[in-house]
């Protein structure tokens, strides 16, 4: 995919957050028709599912008739052929043209519009602010996660080199022998980042198949925290916090499966 301009993207994040200032976003939305690019950024970051109800926001309130009818004149004025001068030209009503003669750079504008108020009726509106908790970033990224994505089991090496990464980041040991599971295979260690926070994602297969994971974040309040058994965007969770970190199990397997998971995990990795 092409490189959008650093700037432009900026303009979109902003549209999409309902920051932009009216001329500039005008000047965006009239792009988003001819510039193959800028559609595919925007397209990637309406996907991401943040910021979608303020974009709505910002085109109703700064995209009045007067200006759509604008931005329509000069998309017609650049696209249509040269034609010859008439002495009477006859004044067009400004928007009901748009029905027998929408400009390209409308067409996309209105048809992801159309996109997003689909997905808005079919998916629900997306929260308007990030996840509350990590456990709940967490979750949000772990109901995409297939079989299919922890099909191929790491090489002894490359899990080794994983774990590693993840010590160094952690600032935390950790190896193999101390966060293997029964009946589920290792299937990598992954570095994400949460609130400025690295947060480790040890991810496994169980012999049924079901993905688990093993997550681990420092926890700047070095709380002493049980097991505790909760429900999070329907799947089973245990989380514990110890020694300056907090940890999860998450998965959909049975709840006293991941309190026996948390068990073995406290005795050998903390």
């Amino acid at each position: 995919m092409a490189e959008i301009d650093p700037t432009d993207r900026d303009a979109l994040v902003a549209l999409l957050d309902g920051e932009i200032e009216p001329d500039t976003g005008e000047a965006i939305i009239a792009r988003l028709g001819g510039d193959a690019a800028l559609r595919d950024q925007f397209a990637r970051l309406e996907r991401s599912g943040q910021g979608i109800r303020p974009a709505f926001d910002f085109l109703l309130d700064t995209a009045p008739i007067e200006r759509l009818d604008a931005i329509l004149d000069r998309a017609i004025a650049d696209q249509a052929p040269p034609r010859a001068p008439v002495q009477e030209p006859v004044r067009r009503k400004p928007w009901p043209l748009f029905r027998i003669a929408l400009a390209p750079v409308l067409t996309a504008v209105i048809a992801g519009i159309a996109g997003i108020w689909i997905g808005y009726a079919v998916l629900g509106a997306p929260s308007s602010g990030p996840p509350e908790t990590w456990r709940e970033a967490v979750a949000e990224y772990w109901r995409l996660t297939t079989p299919d994505t922890l099909a191929i089991e790491p090489t002894a090496d490359h899990a080794a080199r994983q774990l590693q990464l993840a010590a160094e980041r952690l600032g935390l040991p950790l190896a193999m022998q101390n966060v293997a599971l029964p009946d589920a295979s290792f299937r990598g260690a992954t570095i994400f980042d949460f609130a400025g926070r690295p947060l480790a994602q040890i991810a496994y297969l169980n012999r049924d198949g079901e993905p688990i994971a093993f997550c681990l974040i420092t926890d700047p309040n070095k709380r002493e925290t049980p097991p505790t058994a909760i429900v999070v965007d329907g799947f089973n969770v245990v989380h514990w916090a110890s020694g300056g970190f907090a940890r999860m199990l998450i998965g959909r397997v049975p709840e006293e499966t991941l309190k026996r998971y948390a068990a073995l995990l406290i005795d050998n990795a903390g």
